[in-house]
């Protein structure tokens, strides 16, 4: 809760955006943005969290039901299979053909063509790929 009269500042820092709250520094990713939109506020009780140092992914396994995200840290991040459709459309070969970046913040199937970030996942976040590009993408293999 904010309790000084000092206002917040903030500017743009290449792909981030920088606030100072109270004397505080805060980072926050422009790619976090888009999930903030005037005419759906947030609740009043929501909270943002800002994290010191971001998980980072060790590995995948995708089953029939989820796709199961483990992270450096220890943690298992699921989410349902059918939110991300190519991986619920592909062979168990397609689904374990993956690579984590480099910066261990995404996922790349290359015999899907499928990309999938970590905050992605982490705000339950489900493709955005429309209904006739799946079906595009289902006549071209």
């Amino acid at each position: 809760m904010l309790t000084s009269t000092n206002p917040i500042r903030g500017q743009m820092l290449d792909e981030t955006l920088a606030l100072t709250i109270e004397g505080e520094s805060y980072y926050i990713p422009t790619s976090f943005l888009p999930n903030f939109h005037g005419d759906y506020p947030l609740p009043t009780d929501a909270q943002l969290i800002i994290l010191r140092t971001p998980p980072t992914i060790d590995h995948v396994h995708v089953n029939d039901q989820a796709l199961n995200v483990y992270l450096t840290d220890g943690r298992l991040i699921a989410a349902p299979l059918a939110w991300y459709p190519r991986l619920a459309l592909a062979t168990p070969a397609e689904r374990n053909d993956y690579t984590v970046r480099a910066d261990g913040q995404s996922l790349h199937w290359p015999q899907l063509d499928e990309d999938i970030d970590l905050e992605a996942i982490l705000i339950g976040g489900r493709s955005c790929e429309s209904a006739a590009s799946i079906a595009r993408w289902l006549q071209s293999r």
